[in-house]
């Protein structure tokens, strides 16, 4: 999702209609944003300008940035993060703070599922932790205790990175939907398409090996967190010319 696709489905109904009409927009209402959306004569940065700061909040939850208090800076962080996307970067090679990977099983037809998190702060890889999402009970306390360790396991992650990302926060975001709980608003980072960019047709990292595909959730989660430290450090190591 685009930054302006972000604004355009956060932003309130009335804001809309007069940013629309500031652009000589009309029409259906239920297609106002995606004329706006559609429109060259007004860019992200300049429909930031228009929100209020829950509005702005809330782009960036749906764009998948921390939000900040200060509106200035979340400012700037969204339309630094809008470039660096639109150029095919990936989360973990611009978000250089801690992060935290993840793998993820469903268990069984009723919706049960295993997920197991791994904190990385630097280059320092910590224990894995396990938890069980429950089936289709809504509310379920279980289900609760394991949203709740991962809210607290994400705390300051700036990404979470996961094999297969895309399929593993499809089946995180549907999990945690299902129970009426928000899923945590950060990028997320695949580590096979990591692993294709920095390294391309050479050698995959000693990490990302038959760890990947294993049966322990354990050694897949801590397998994704050793790809975005080795990957971190050949583009470092690349950068100084090393």
């Amino acid at each position: 999702m685009s930054l302006k696709r972000a604004i355009l489905a956060t932003v309130e109904r009335r804001r809309l209609q007069t940013i629309a009409r500031k652009l000589d927009l009309t029409g259906d209402e239920g297609k106002l944003a995606a004329k706006v959306a559609r429109s060259n004569a007004i860019d992200a940065r300049h429909l930031l300008e228009h929100l209020s700061d829950k509005e702005l909040v809330r782009t960036a939850t749906e764009y998948r940035v921390r939000p900040d208090e200060d509106r200035c800076r979340l400012v700037s962080r969204l339309l630094e993060v809008e470039a660096f996307r639109e150029s095919g970067g990936e989360p973990c090679l611009y978000h250089r703070g801690p992060f935290v990977a993840l793998a993820l099983d469903r268990v069984d037809d009723d919706g049960r599922a295993s997920l197991s998190l791994v904190s990385v702060r630097g280059r320092s890889v910590g224990g894995a932790s396990l938890f069980t999402f429950p089936g289709r009970v809504r509310g379920d306390a279980e289900f609760g205790t394991a949203h709740g360790a991962l809210w607290d396991a994400v705390g300051e992650a700036e990404f979470i990175a996961a094999h297969d990302a895309d399929q593993t926060m499809l089946l995180l975001e549907a999990l945690c939907r299902r129970a009426g709980l928000p899923a945590p608003p950060v990028a997320y980072q695949c580590t096979y398409r990591l692993v294709e960019r920095v390294w391309g047709g050479d050698a995959a990292p000693s990490c990302l090996d038959a760890a990947a595909q294993a049966p322990s959730l354990v050694r897949r989660a801590r397998s994704a967190a050793l790809t975005v430290v080795e990957a971190r450090d050949t583009m470092k190591q690349r950068h100084c010319g090393k």
